[in-house]
């Protein structure tokens, strides 16, 4: 669940977020609509954490995991494509997959209690990579951007 209690954000003298409140339930899935300026960039911002609140409260479950496509993909994104920039967007994802890479090397020549200590932390970050969405990433992706349903949340 994602409560946002009483949240007020300024810009200088534009108040954008005056006392604000709402309620995400786990499962739910919410859009934002409004016209330019009304304060949806804000709200994500301070979700992300991007930006802190002028004043009330935002209250987000433990290791909760928020996914946010910014509206401008920013410079350094690797190939500069939408997709790519989407295929990225759990960064654990590379390292697990680096340490598989590693491992199924070491176990060309790891033998007995070595092999058998490998092998079962390879089915560890095996687990943990498709837990994080690691073998269905891209084709969400791709079928995301297909259908032209680039704004979005994941939350897990």
């Amino acid at each position: 669940m994602i409560d946002f209690i009483q949240v007020s954000k300024r810009f200088g003298a534009q108040e954008v977020l005056d006392k604000v409140s709402f309620r995400i339930n786990a499962g739910e899935h919410v859009g934002v609509v409004g016209p330019n300026g009304a304060g949806k960039s804000t709200v994500f911002s301070l979700l992300t954490g991007e930006q802190s609140a002028d004043g009330g409260d935002i209250v987000l479950p433990k290791n909760v995991r928020l996914g946010h496509l910014h509206q401008q993909l920013h410079a350094h994104a690797q190939d500069g494509s939408l997709l790519n920039y989407s295929c990225n967007a759990v960064p654990e994802l590379k390292t697990i997959t680096a340490e598989i890479h590693r491992l199924e090397h070491d176990l060309q020549t790891a033998s007995g209690d070595d092999q058998t200590r490998r092998l079962e932390r390879l089915g560890d970050l095996q687990h943990e990579f498709e837990h994080l969405g690691g073998y269905d990433m891209k084709a969400r992706a791709e079928a995301a951007y297909e259908k032209k349903q680039c704004r979005c949340w994941l939350i897990n």
